[in-house]
């Protein structure tokens, strides 16, 4: 009553100063009860359904990773998939850096080498005379492309296939579920504040929804660098075969063949006990001494 109560009923529970626990039985109350209860049910009604709003959001964001999960799965030559990967990669770092301007000097070629070397291998970019004098957008994009894919294929031959395309599935599944894990934190942490965003008279179910959108394609692109910059950082290691490091000191074989048994060690010299002066002339005690 004194939250959803009218402000005269208020007023008067304030003037009688009735205790908060206190029953109250009136005919004549009847109908503010009545209404306090359906706002009440409303209310709770409608953080019930806020919540299953945001429930949805990343329900639906749910089903699009484990479709993407379950065709990993599923497909055992993933090479294509990768190499679509690696080209949406360049294509974008080149609209970044390229500024949509057809004037090379207005392209940012150093930050671009840059972003690329940090997830390809690429090294330098050789150009003929005439691609230099001819350099345009397309022409950039092809050349990297070219370079990147070439990379991938000499990885591939450094390996085996069999190889190559068992560690595209092991890297990728690995990267979609650690980014995915993350991502449901930051969401987490997204709708814990999101209703301040009524005080703005801003809906906050519409803005989580913007926010969970940018934040899933975020995690789309990461998931596609870390895989791509896993995949070009491979190492061949050397299988190693488990080898006997303990020897067995209980017998030895002689010249003959013939099974001998261990001595004892004896000691040369008599046990300095930790009370006795040290030997080595100190004048300390041993456990004081050299037995510390």
């Amino acid at each position: 009553m004194r939250l959803f109560g009218s402000d005269k009923m208020l007023a008067i529970l304030n003037t009688m100063n009735m205790p908060e626990d206190m029953a109250i039985e009136h005919g004549m109350l009847t109908s503010t009860i009545e209404k306090a209860q359906k706002k009440v049910e409303s209310r709770n009604f409608s953080i019930r359904k806020r919540l299953m709003q945001y429930d949805r959001v990343m329900n639906d964001q749910r089903e699009l990773i484990y479709e993407e999960r379950n065709k990993v799965l599923k497909n055992e030559n993933l090479k294509e998939s990768i190499l679509k990967m690696i080209n949406r990669i360049i294509e974008k770092a080149i609209n970044i850096y390229t500024t949509n301007s057809r004037e090379t000097e207005e392209w940012d070629i150093i930050a671009l080498k840059d972003y690329i070397q940090s997830i390809i291998p690429i090294g330098g970019i050789e150009l003929t005379e005439d691609e230099k004098n001819n350099l345009d957008k397309d022409l950039l994009e092809n050349k990297i492309k070219e370079i990147a894919i070439s990379l991938y294929e000499n990885k591939e031959r450094e390996l085996t296939e069999e190889q190559m395309r068992e560690a595209e599935r092991i890297i990728l599944l690995k990267t979609v579920d650690q980014k995915w894990m993350d991502h449901i934190d930051n969401m987490e942490q997204v709708k814990q504040g999101i209703g301040l965003q009524g005080y703005a008279n801003r809906d906050p179910v519409m803005e989580y929804q913007l926010v969970a959108f940018e934040m899933f394609e975020e995690m789309q692109e990461d998931i596609q660098k870390d895989t791509v910059r896993g995949l070009y950082n491979i190492r061949v290691e050397r299988t190693l075969e488990r080898e006997k490091v303990a020897k067995d000191v209980s017998v030895s074989h002689g010249e003959s063949g013939e099974e001998t048994k261990k001595k004892p060690v004896t000691r040369k010299e008599d046990k300095v006990g930790r009370n006795d002066m040290c030997t080595c002339g100190s004048g300390k005690k041993y456990k004081y001494c050299c037995g510390k």
